[in-house]
């Protein structure tokens, strides 16, 4: 089952364009990150450097 599901989640991310999280250098310490519930993005990287530079989003 477990195997299935990631297989699964790997076809939506290529499906969609989307990258794994575990592929960005800084990722904030957030709960959803460190226990895999948030497992890929499409412009995180963009959005988390416009935050920490004080932009608004």
């Amino acid at each position: 089952m477990q195997k299935r599901l990631l297989a699964d989640n790997r076809k939506l991310v290529e499906k969609f364009g989307a990258k794994e999280i575990s592929t960005l250098k800084d990722v904030p310490d957030f709960y959803a990150f460190k226990r895999g519930l948030v497992y890929s993005h499409r412009d995180f990287d963009k959005f988390y450097a416009a935050l920490k530079k004080g932009e608004k989003c």
